[in-house]
């Protein structure tokens, strides 16, 4: 790819990159193509099969260019909203959810009958607390994900 449209640089000077990968996703030989401006480029290569996996990649790799990409600063903005969301939810109910199970334990594990309604409760809001601290926990790798996309891309 960068072979091919370094040769459309020097055949065409002062095109913008952006018409470049056009014309270059619109030959109908693209392969044999970027195929060829590679081996010129790089004379040491061996030759090229021109498998559909490179076929593929190669058309990707285009498709990926020419789409004009939402912007860096939004998906940062993005991470920063799922971190500042996810981060407090998962201590906030996860700390208590904990708290609940081990005291429902302590209860049980002294129990007279008169207690078995402390443990279910216990036990209940603890799994309540439980299931939110994991939606926290979810928010919060969505948000390093997305942290994770702004830094490959910067």
């Amino acid at each position: 790819m960068e072979s091919l449209l370094a040769d459309l640089r020097t055949a065409r000077p002062g095109t913008a990159d952006a018409e470049l990968i056009a014309a270059i996703r619109r030959a109908p030989d693209l392969p044999e193509q970027a195929i060829a401006a590679l081996l010129r480029h790089h004379p040491t290569l061996p030759a090229f099969s021109g498998s559909w996996k490179f076929r593929y990649g190669l058309r990707r790799s285009l498709a990926m260019r020419q789409t004009s990409k939402s912007s860096p600063h939004l998906r940062l903005a993005a991470a920063v909203i799922l971190l500042a969301i996810g981060l407090p939810t998962m201590v906030i109910a996860g700390l208590p959810a904990a708290q609940l199970v081990l005291n429902a334990f302590a209860i049980g594990l002294d129990a007279t009958g008169s207690r078995s309604a402390d443990v279910a409760l216990n036990l209940f809001l603890g799994a309540i607390l439980g299931f939110f601290a994991l939606a926290g926990m979810a928010v919060t790798g969505v948000g390093l994900w997305q942290l994770r996309r702004y830094l490959r891309q910067r």
